[in-house]
């Protein structure tokens, strides 16, 4: 009698949890369904960071970055489309730069989808999630601000993603060193990656991965009869030029915090990037010494500690998918919930704070920091044994 009871309770039990979960998974599927339909239509008309003026130019003969360098005086960069980005990635994008902007608009949006779903499939693989599991992942993510931001500003943060998840999945050195190397066209994912790569000794794949960007280099060379100096440096001059602030980074917070003091506009850029730099260097180090976490575990704080060093806006936020995949694969404790929590921040919390009319500014860059930070540092002890963490 006793164990039909127990019985019964546990199969109540059961029956309570699946419906719960039946009803949380509407609601996030119905979230999901909305964000799909906004994105997508916010990106057939949006377009503002798709390269698409950068790739149109070469294209024609034109040298982007000089263009922009020497003030677009024909007006010739639409949007936000400043040619921060090497030459390679505007090789990629070259078909699209002999289309209309329009035309090109919809080829990218078209192409972010199927990247984002391969990436979802990957990532699924990687950390052995169940279809179920593999269904949230894919739910949450399309739910989420970032997805909705990339996908109406064009921006390359899905096919960064992309290519760096068949970095850290296959097994071919020769597509890991290629993958790597199409990941250097968007240069802030980088330095953190190149780093772990040379203080573990993976000389292969990084060898591999200079062969798409110089590749690039040289190909544009012949393309503008351009020197390597003007097309190898021109992205990062730019860069300079154009790039903004951040999010939740310690370059932005840093440099916000000088821009207030007074400080002057060289020394607001070189004193950041020197600082993201540095702490990309310690990360790394971090990093080398966790000598067994898996490959995939690996990649997880890559990500993170590379959202923490360097510049980086709430659509790139979208690649905290993988850490997303990589805690939902394990039994959930206190630093797994603290960690989802600062992911669910940035995902869902940005919109609210977007809505209240948050001002950017130092307080709520040192607040976004602050959860960054609190998210690498509970994202390690969820990932990371403690026998390591001690060593």
């Amino acid at each position: 009698m006793e164990i039909q009871v127990q019985e019964e309770t546990i199969r109540q039990m059961n029956v309570k949890h699946r419906t719960w979960f039946y009803v949380v998974s509407t609601i996030v599927a119905l979230a999901a369904l909305f964000s799909f339909y906004v994105g997508v239509k916010e990106a057939l008309v949006g377009g503002m960071d798709l390269q698409w003026s950068g790739a149109h130019l070469l294209a024609q003969g034109q040298d982007p970055w000089k263009t922009f360098l020497e003030g677009d005086p024909l007006h010739q960069i639409l949007l936000g489309q400043q040619p921060n980005y090497l030459a390679e990635y505007f090789l990629l994008l070259y078909p699209m730069g002999c289309m209309s902007l329009p035309h090109a608009v919809l080829c990218w949006c078209m192409v972010n989808l199927i990247l984002l779903g391969c990436t979802l499939f990957l990532a699924g693989r990687m950390f052995q999630l169940s279809a179920r599991a593999t269904l949230l992942l894919t739910l949450l993510t399309i739910s989420s601000t970032p997805f909705r931001v990339v996908m109406a500003n064009g921006q390359a943060s899905i096919f960064i993603l992309f290519v760096l998840t068949v970095f850290y999945s296959s097994q071919s050195m020769f597509l890991r060193g290629l993958t790597l190397g199409l990941s250097y066209s968007k240069y802030s994912f980088t330095p953190l990656i190149v780093l772990v790569q040379l203080f573990k000794r993976r000389i292969a794949p990084l060898a591999i991965s200079l062969v798409p960007p110089l590749l690039g280099i040289l190909i544009a060379m012949a393309m503008l009869h351009e020197s390597f100096p003007a097309v190898g440096i021109g992205p990062f001059l730019t860069a300079r030029v154009a790039m903004g602030p951040g999010w939740a980074d310690i370059m932005t917070l840093v440099e916000a915090i000088l821009k207030s003091a007074g400080a002057s506009s060289k020394l607001a850029f070189a004193i950041p990037a020197i600082l993201g730099l540095c702490c990309a260097f310690c990360a790394a180090v971090f990093l080398a010494k966790l000598k067994s976490i898996e490959v995939n575990t690996e990649f997880v704080l890559v990500l993170v500690f590379t959202l923490l060093c360097f510049k980086h806006l709430i659509y790139d936020f979208v690649v905290l998918l993988v850490p997303v995949a990589a805690l939902i694969a394990k039994p959930l404790r206190r630093a797994h919930i603290i960690t989802l929590a600062c992911i669910g921040y940035f995902w869902y919390g940005e919109t609210v704070l977007h809505r209240l009319h948050f001002e950017q500014g130092v307080w709520v860059y040192l607040c976004n920091f602050a959860v960054l930070t609190t998210l690498a540092v509970f994202c390690v002890r969820a990932l990371v044994p403690p026998c390591e963490e001690r060593a």
